[in-house]
């Protein structure tokens, strides 16, 4: 079992590998594996399922041309989101201000955006270019000419901005989610229940055999990983029901592809 302190790095690592590129699914993989080795905490399934899901871009018109992607604000978006689903985001953040930039950044300004969304872009984006300048996010506001917005104000319960924070990033988790369960494949937990099955059947063999040579550290390791494993699989059944259940997931994918 690895400490806190060993868990933490392990966590602080991946967050990192988003800012080279590594794609968010195998962040959520990774980190799933890593706890069903028993070396760290497992993510709740619905923010693991945040971790691998796609960003959020919103337009201001069904119909509008184009978009704009910045590769630098997406990586920092997929940092600042497993560093939030990993428990090490600042105080009380739900969603990272990259991402809030990222999904605002395409409206147009003047398609009757309320002007809290519109202040709170600018937070937004203020904060990511002192993170991707190296500058002083107050530096951003006299750059910029913006008036000066602080982080208790929209994070915070009860801040002149937070109502209208809850609501776009409660907007940004639910259309996250809501895509991954339209297409199931995406989500990297349900590729690894037939492991996780796998696992679970021989971890139960080696325990009987601790029982009988009274390794009671074993047990005790084996019973928590065991835990561990059902509490991220609910309803986790043999490694055959386990494989056809995810056949069966494919096989559909497949058909709606071909329809």
């Amino acid at each position: 079992m690895q400490t806190a302190k060993e868990s933490d790095f392990f966590a602080l690592v991946l967050a990192e590998c988003a800012l080279y590129g590594v794609p968010p699914e195998s962040l959520s993989l990774f980190r799933d594996i890593h706890a069903m080795l028993g070396f760290s905490r497992p993510v709740a399934e619905k923010q693991s399922a945040i971790l691998a899901g796609p960003l959020v871009t919103w337009r201001s018109f069904p119909n509008q041309p184009h978009m704009q992607r910045i590769v630098e604000v997406e990586r920092l978006a997929y940092h600042q989101r497993a560093l939030i689903a990993f428990g090490g985001g600042r105080p009380d953040e739900m969603v990272g201000r990259a991402e809030i930039l990222h999904a605002l950044g395409n409206t147009i300004k003047d398609a009757d955006i309320p002007e809290d969304y519109q202040e709170i872009f600018r937070w937004a984006a203020a904060d990511t270019l002192s993170v991707l300048q190296g500058v002083p996010i107050r530096d951003i506001f006299t750059m910029k000419e913006w008036p000066t917005t602080q982080d208790d104000e929209v994070v915070k319960p009860g801040g002149r901005l937070n109502a209208a924070y809850m609501e776009i990033c409660t907007n940004i988790r639910r259309t996250i989610l809501a895509n991954l369960e339209n297409h199931p494949l995406k989500h990297p937990r349900g590729f690894l229940r037939p492991w996780a099955a796998e696992f679970v059947a021989n971890a139960l063999k080696v325990r009987d055999e601790a029982e009988r040579e009274n390794l009671h550290d074993v047990i005790k390791m084996i019973d928590h990983q065991v835990a561990a494993i059902r509490g991220m699989f609910p309803d986790l059944g043999s490694v055959e029901d386990e494989i056809d259940k995810r056949s069966a997931v494919v096989h559909k994918a497949i058909e709606d592809l071909d329809a």
